[in-house]
Order: C-alpha cells, then structure tokens, then sequence
C-alpha cells in the first residue's frame, strides 16, 4: 500500500504511524535495525558512487588550471591579477545562479536537471581547449561557473529524499571526497598529459582541458536516464522499502518535504530569509572557501617554488605573466609536481572520512567542524614563516604546513554541509541554494585579493596571512554554533529510543 504524502497532514500522520510500526489502520510491519541500514547501505551503494564522480569531475578543473598555469598564462598572456580574476570569475557565475537553478531542477526534478547540469559543464569545459585571449578566457571561466551552479545544492537536496537527517553527514561527507581525490588522482595524471605537449601539434595544456571535458558529458547522461525521483520510483527498492524510508524521512526531519506539498517558492525564499542559523553557516562557508579555493588554484604554484628553493616572500613577476611567477625556469618536472600537489588532499581525505564517520557516529558536529578549521587556520598561517628556512627542510615544512590546511578545510565539509541541511528547515531546495550560492563569494573574492596581491607586492605571505585569519574566524563561529539536531536530541519523544540511528 503507497502513503498518501499529497498532504502536510497526511506527511505528519505517516512520520507518527511509523513510530509505532504502522503504516496504516489496516496494515502493519515492523523492520529490524539490521533490515533499515540494509535499506540506507542499499540507497547508498545506488546513489553515492554516482555523485561521488559527479563532485571528482567538477572539481578536476581545479587541480588542471592550476598545473596547466605556467604554460597556459604563458601562452595566452596572462598576468597573475588577470588569472586572479578569471578563477574568481568562475565562483561569480557560480554563485549568481545557484537559486535560479535548484528552482528549475524544483520544477523539472533533480534526474534530469542533474544530467543537464553534467553535460553542459563537459561541454564548456572542453571548450577551454580553444581559448585564444584573456576575454575567452573569463568568459569560459564565467560560464563553467553557471553551468556548476546547480550541481551541489541540487545533489545535496536530492540526498535529503532519500536519507533521514540524522543520517546524512556520511553521505555528504562521502561525495566530497571527490572534492580530494580529484587533486590526489588528478594532479599527477594531469602532470603526465602536459608532457604532451606538442603531440599532434596540440599544445599541453589543450590536451589537458579537452580530456577533463569528456567524461562528465557521457555521466550526465548516465544521471539523467538512472537515477530515480524519489524512493517511490527506485526499482531497486521494494514497496515495503521505499514506504519505510519516506516515513523515516519525515520522522527524522518532519519538514523535509513541505515545500513540495504545502509551501510554494516565494514563501519558500521569504522563509530562508528569515533563517538566522543559516545565514550563519553560509557566513562560516564564505570564511572558509576563500582559503579553500586559494590552495586548489595556488597549491601546485607554491609548490614548484618551493622546490626551485624559493622564499614564498619573494615573487617575481617576469614577462608579465603568472607563469613568471617564478623567478627563473623550474628545474622540476609538472609530474613530480603534480605528485607532491596531490600529498596534502590525500592527507585531507583521511581526515575527511575520520571527521565524518565520528561525528554522525557520536551525534555532535559543531565542535568537529570548528575545532579543526581553526588548527588547520594555525598550521596554514604558518606557511611562510616555517618555509624561510629554504632548502630540503623548507620544502618539507612547506608541504606539511599546506597539507594542515588544506586538510582542515576540506575535512569538516560535510558536516558542514549536514549543518545547512538542519537550518534550512522546510525549504530545502532553496535553502541549500542560498546557502551555496551566498558563502561561494568567498570563492570569488579569495582568488581576487590573492591575485591582487600577488600582482602588487611579489610575495604570497600577507595573503596568506589574511586567509588564515578568515579562515579561524570561520572556525570559531563553527564551534560556537548551536546544532538542531542536538537540541532535538534533547528534547526527547516517544519515538527517540526505538528509532534512533547511527
């Protein structure tokens, strides 16, 4: 027998029938703790490997623009305020869409906007391949941002019809290891293709762009054909399944699906405004992300310095392009560059996963989260500081010091996310848009105030400095949150012994 979830009450009636183990006045069944994580692993195995690709191909352009910026700014001519601005630019178009999108994949359903969103950013991606100036150079950058904007908060609002809420933090902890692997898996495979250069009179970085663009265009496809709407349309759940996963769903999270059934869009943007908590965790987003996307953009740049046995107090701007960032020609291979940009992502999905499964697994995040941005903040501030010591010892602590942040600003993402998804109450859809949309400025000034800097004082150490301040900011905000769900946890019910989950 199918629920009747066309209504706010009937939605309410089904959350407290399955407390008791009924689903209805006539018909009754009860599941096992071992039959409902079968049902959540289920669900997982089906969903998660997908969306896992889908965040490891978006985030690949990161690990290539930034290895590819020698030789493409070389060749295009472009100085290191101008790349500033182009990697910013992708986080504009990325911000100013995220609503506007999440409100279309709303209307049409999250398959098939998924898929679209997939496919168009392969396309524009390979386009990057033939760019000729700096303005194809902006706008490609641009237009790759609005082509991503939708695929976060359309991924993270379609996990929340199919996972109860205090279920979530490993699911979003999990697809954002894509976010680290992409660097990890990316960087030296990116390395070993811009050794190409030349082939078929295709140069390196053309090989590289062109390749990354591929993939995502044949998955969204994939997305777009697979995925179901919801459990009631998953073939690969039975009736008795997908019944007791919606109900679990609207016990855990008793709003989850309101506004498909009672609130329409406008109520629902009027709604987020009113949001205090989530504007707090968008502000803690946009204080992280600008330290997060400095070290996918510049970690391969500061790297290689240190390797040629360079102070990163000391960049030089020769020939007017960010590729002269350098003082001199490098005298290390793009591969073992790109092995060594891929450490501190390594480092950051063990973290990650750690962080994640021990937070859902004792039910406390705030202070998983805030605790470690604010020491991965301390390790990243001292970059330049402990790399003035040059040599072998300097590279060393160069790299142990970029892999604390880049660790700690990478492995309480899903929590952090988990966070938004609680504060976003019933208007998740536009909720979690606004919530990735406002905090993804940070990804636009960040690269900004880097670029300028790096353009105006030849040296990387006050922004640095000011990253890491934003960046412990954030941290410190975090931990001072007060979490939902634990005050949910507080208050107890009838129902809170008998269906409480890991």
């Amino acid at each position: 027998m199918q629920p009747r979830a066309k209504s706010e009450s009937d939605l309410v009636d089904s959350a407290l029938l399955a407390g008791t183990g009924r689903l209805g006045s006539s018909e009754t069944f009860t599941l096992t703790k071992e039959r409902q994580d079968a049902i959540i692993s289920t669900v997982s195995w089906r969903i998660l490997p997908v969306c896992f690709w889908m965040t490891f191909f978006c985030f690949v352009d990161r690990t290539n623009l930034g290895l590819a910026a020698d030789s493409f700014c070389r060749d295009i001519g472009i100085n290191n305020a101008q790349y500033g601005t182009g990697v910013g630019l992708l986080f504009l178009g990325y911000a100013l869409f995220q609503i506007p999108s999440n409100i279309v994949l709303y209307k049409v359903g999250a398959p098939l906007w998924l898929g679209f969103i997939l496919t168009f950013w392969g396309v524009v991606a390979l386009s990057m391949a033939f760019v000729t100036n700096v303005q194809g150079f902006y706008f490609l950058r641009f237009m790759l941002g609005v082509a991503e904007s939708g695929a976060f908060p359309g991924m993270w609002f379609y996990f929340t019809r199919f996972f109860p809420e205090n279920r979530l933090t490993l699911p979003y902890t999990i697809t954002e290891l894509g976010v680290k692997l992409s660097q990890v898996v990316a960087a030296p495979f990116a390395a070993a293709l811009l050794s190409l250069g030349g082939f078929l009179a295709i140069k390196d970085w053309q090989w590289l762009f062109f390749l990354e663009g591929l993939p995502p265009i044949f998955l969204g496809f994939y997305i777009w054909y697979s995925f179901p709407k919801d459990p009631k349309t998953a073939k690969w759940l039975t009736q008795e399944e997908s019944t007791w996963l919606m109900n679990e769903i609207a016990l855990k999270g008793t709003d989850n699906h309101k506004n498909e059934w009672g609130l329409g869009l406008f109520p629902q943007i009027k709604e987020v405004v009113k949001l205090p908590g989530l504007w707090v965790v968008t502000l803690i987003k946009f204080l992280k992300d600008m330290t997060t996307n400095f070290c996918l953009f510049w970690t391969p740049l500061m790297i290689e310095t240190l390797l040629d046995g360079r102070s990163l107090h000391k960049v030089i701007d020769h020939g007017g392009t960010c590729a002269a960032s350098q003082e001199g020609d490098s005298h290390h291979s793009t591969v073992e560059i790109g092995l060594l940009t891929g450490v501190p992502f390594l480092v950051a999905v063990c973290v990650g996963i750690a962080n994640g499964w021990h937070s859902q697994r004792v039910g406390e995040r705030r202070l998983h989260m805030g605790i470690l941005y604010m020491v991965g903040a301390v390790l990243f501030a001292l970059l330049p500081v402990l790399t003035k010591v040059g040599g072998s010892w300097g590279v060393v602590l160069g790299i142990v010091c970029l892999t604390g942040g880049i660790a700690g600003s990478l492995g309480g993402q899903g929590i952090l996310i988990s966070l938004a998804t609680s504060y976003a109450c019933s208007s998740k859809a536009v909720g979690l848009a606004v919530f990735n949309s406002f905090s993804n400025f940070g990804g636009y000034i960040g690269p900004q105030i880097t670029g300028y800097i790096l353009q105006r004082q030849k040296t990387y150490t006050p922004a640095i400095l000011f990253l890491a301040g934003t960046f412990f900011l954030s941290g410190v905000i975090g931990a001072c949150l007060r979490d939902p769900l634990q005050s949910r946890k507080n208050t107890p019910t009838e129902t809170d012994e008998t269906e409480e989950a890991l």
